[in-house]
């Protein structure tokens, strides 16, 4: 609704004027097909048509203008913001993740490693930059696995970035760290944990209205944008206090940095544009980040 109100405001209604003038253009020519043509009808029509035209070209005009509008707002949106220092809030994590976790993070994986994370990818999954789900990877595998092994490796040994599996290979990787990095308490992004907080907070809503002293609060907190706005800077930070090596984190800016987004509007793509912040819903390593960030800030 907001959004309606907002388009009538800024543009003017092309669609109502293009039938205004579309509607006049077919009167004229009906009476042409009733009386026949003449001098006077002829000058209308020619007038109609010219109206007509007119109003398609305003029409194009201000449908370019909203979409020069809708993707400068998108691209401007997913640049970085302006950060405080999270010093303070950080210095109570303790460092974790030790050399060997490190080494074993970057360490060129396997063909075997590769297989395992593309054979984990869901079958009917949205298709990736490639334009081919898993299902393709599934029973092409041994066709394009040699091709597909190389480019993967190559990032882990040279550092050269590919469209392909390497962040579910880092998520497979972390997902073996999280156990020690998140607490017990936490159940809302681990895979495999049962959600048992919906029960907790039903028992504690129930006890809002059991006499207390000093009374109860319950509070519901929400982030706006929470993964579109995630600061990739504050990412790492809180990763580095954990003990995740620079070269990782590296490693991951380089896939972050490497990502690009285009705006569907009436069915077409509309350009393209680099990210500075945030993950994508549904990329591998969602749930892991977001534990990290929930232990290092809301837990404690």
């Amino acid at each position: 609704m907001a959004m309606k109100v907002w388009a009538k405001i800024t543009f003017p209604d092309a669609n109502a004027e293009v039938n205004r003038t579309k509607s006049a253009l077919e009167e004229v020519q009906a009476l042409i097909e009733v009386d026949g043509i003449n001098n006077s009808l002829f000058e209308l029509e020619v007038a109609a048509k010219k109206d007509y035209d007119l109003a398609l070209v305003l029409q194009e005009k201000i449908w370019a203008k909203k979409i020069t509008f809708i993707y400068d707002h998108f691209k401007s949106f997913h640049k970085r913001d302006l950060t405080v220092n999270s010093n303070d809030i950080l210095s109570c994590i303790p460092e974790i993740i030790i050399m060997d976790d490190n080494l074993a993070l970057m360490v060129v994986p396997s063909a075997d490693e590769i297989k395992a994370a593309i054979f984990d990818l869901d079958p009917s999954s949205t298709p990736g930059p490639d334009g081919f789900p898993g299902t393709f990877y599934h029973c092409c595998w041994s066709i394009v696995c040699p091709k597909v092994c190389l480019a993967v490796q190559n990032f882990f040994s040279e550092g050269v970035i590919t469209k392909g599996f390497i962040p579910k290979i880092f998520a497979m990787r972390i997902s073996i760290l999280l156990p020690r990095l998140i607490s017990e308490e936490q159940d809302v992004f681990p895979r495999g944990k049962i959600i048992s907080n919906i029960c907790m907070a039903s028992e504690l809503a129930n006890l809002m209205h059991s006499k207390s002293f000093g009374g109860g609060l319950a509070l519901k907190l929400d982030i706006k944008k929470a993964f579109d706005t995630l600061d990739w800077v504050f990412l790492f930070d809180v990763m580095h206090k954990f003990g995740f090596s620079q070269l990782f984190t590296d490693r991951l800016q380089q896939i972050f940095l490497s990502s690009r987004l285009s705006i569907l509007i009436n069915g077409g793509l509309v350009g393209f544009f680099g990210v500075e912040r945030g993950l994508r819903q549904g990329t591998h390593f969602l749930p892991s980040f977001l534990s990290l960030l929930k232990r290092s800030c809301v837990a404690r």
